[in-house]
């Protein structure tokens, strides 16, 4: 492997253990607080909220300026954001940490410009799944830890998360290299006749993806992908919570196993099937994978079901998040990764903003009302990329 993809892998394992550890807390701290599960939803999406806001603009300014000092300002403000946490014991304060780890949430969308940087458009799919496997790793140590700490409250595993980011920030400080060459920089700074000049760093040119025809689709599909993931979360503690009386530490275990289960699809799964099918194939199983695996879940009676549609959902998930943004960097110039990765960062934000207020509302409701919801969406999903989508091999 390239030192600098096991670095930029490295550095987005540390990030994700960091977030693994807080996540599975989260909606047992709101109740603890008095918060409704429409409130908890919206909690758990102020991050995002955020995110996709910042996300093309931080995109621009790492074609601009370089990966490494972007991403040392983001990892930085994720910090920041733990830090607060721990310190919080009301929950505007805790809507305050969120926010600023949102406003400065550049750091996975830059990590993959930089892996577009160094890697060559056919290996980009590998590439990438090999720093979403890592992501996954993460994310199955995190809620272990967060199982682990739970007993002594979301204060002491902020400050955890906090010593996590810290670790993230001396890597990215002492052993990331800038992987954006200089000319390239220049080049993003004084742009051809006719180019879109990223001096206006909130104008359209960032949102290169969604003006080009050719990943346009890509970019919905990363939205539905995300959209689906987060509806299934973001009730997940309250549902199991309810049926079978899950605590933080089941649910820990749980999102331990669901990240088992992607880096298994990514690492084995993904690429075996990147090699002799198309990418449009890909996406459409996994989106089909999705719905089955939010049936399961709708009609959850025993742990073993849940644990099938979890299992599914992760599967799927992980194998059709780097499928689409691997095509739709192929897709784009070299000159405008930074964008390109800072829009699907956005689309990603914005799914997850939408995907736990939509799902709590629902919840509030009809308890499975939102896995029923989410299962049509993504078999329309499927439906639809079977006859709009367009990839590189077609």
């Amino acid at each position: 492997m390239d030192r600098r993809l096991a670095i930029i892998a490295l550095i987005l394992f540390v990030n994700d253990l960091g977030s693994g550890l807080i996540l599975p807390l989260l909606p047992f701290y709101g109740l603890d607080m008095g918060a409704s599960p429409l409130l908890i939803g919206i909690l758990i999406a102020t991050l995002p909220l955020c995110a996709a806001l910042s996300g093309p603009p931080i995109g621009a300014l790492s074609d601009r300026y370089g990966r490494k000092p972007v991403l040392l300002l983001a990892v930085g403000g994720t910090l920041a954001g733990f830090l607060i946490l721990g310190v919080a014991h009301t929950l505007p304060l805790v809507f305050l940490a969120r926010v600023v780890d949102g406003v400065s949430a550049g750091n996975t969308s830059t990590a993959r410009a930089a892996i577009a940087d160094i890697t060559s458009r056919e290996a980009r799919s590998s590439a990438l799944g090999v720093t979403f496997a890592m992501e996954s790793l993460g994310l199955i140590l995190g809620p272990v830890l967060a199982g682990f700490f739970s007993p002594y409250g979301l204060s002491v595993a902020a400050f955890v998360a906090a010593g996590i980011a810290g670790v993230c920030l001396a890597l990215t400080a002492v052993v990331f290299p800038e992987t954006r060459a200089q000319s390239d920089r220049l080049s993003a700074a004084r742009p051809g006749a006719g180019e879109p000049t990223p001096a206006t760093l909130a104008g359209p040119s960032l949102l290169v993806a969604v003006r080009d025809a050719r990943t346009r689709m890509l970019v919905v599909v990363i939205f539905v992908v995300q959209l689906l993931i987060m509806m299934m979360w973001g009730t997940l503690a309250l549902y199991a919570r309810a049926l079978f009386g899950f605590a933080a530490s089941e649910m820990g275990y749980l999102s331990a196993f669901a990240a088992l289960v992607g880096i298994v699809a990514q690492t084995g799964l993904l690429r075996l099937a990147s090699r002799v099918v198309q990418a449009r194939t890909i996406l459409v199983v996994a989106l089909g994978m999705m719905a089955a695996g939010l049936a399961l879940l709708a009609v959850s009676s025993m742990p073993l079901v849940l644990l099938a549609g979890v299992g599914l959902m992760a599967a799927a998930f992980n194998v059709a998040m780097p499928t689409a943004v691997a095509v739709a960097s192929r897709l784009t110039a070299e000159r405008d990764q930074g964008k390109l990765m800072g829009t699907a960062s956005s689309a990603i934000s914005t799914a997850s903003v939408l995907g736990p207020v939509v799902a709590g509302a629902i919840f509030s409701v009809s308890m499975r009302g939102s896995y029923l919801v989410a299962s049509v969406l993504a078999g329309t999903a499927a439906a639809l990329c079977i006859a709009r989508i367009n990839t590189a091999e077609n």
